[in-house]
């Protein structure tokens, strides 16, 4: 009913629970950053800090799930299908407007 995220090593984070794999930390040239993109609609910033040895995280978009982030790892408590990675996108600034339930004529 859970994933948890888990650093391996400074190329390669772990994920185990509903969904087992090992994905490979996609550092592009001046780039330090990666998404993290789950299946219930979460999607995670990533940056692994050399000087600490340890990785950062942060939630950029609510999924359907509970994100908890304890230093090194993720816990998404969902039932993901899928988990993929890639290399950082500015997330464009999302404005939620009210639907227009009732409109006057």
């Amino acid at each position: 009913m859970s994933i948890t995220i888990t650093p391996l090593s400074p190329e390669r984070l772990g994920i185990t629970g509903d969904v087992e794999m090992e994905l490979r930390v996609p550092f592009d040239g001046n780039e330090d950053r990666f998404h993290l993109a789950i299946s219930d609609g979460t999607l995670i910033a990533g940056e692994y800090d050399p000087e600490g040895d340890h990785f950062h995280y942060q939630v950029e978009i609510e999924g359907a799930g509970i994100t908890r982030i304890a230093g090194d790892t993720v816990t998404v408590d969902w039932r993901p299908e899928w988990v993929t990675i890639g290399v950082y996108q500015p997330v464009p600034a999302r404005a939620i407007e009210p639907l227009p339930l009732f409109e006057s004529a």
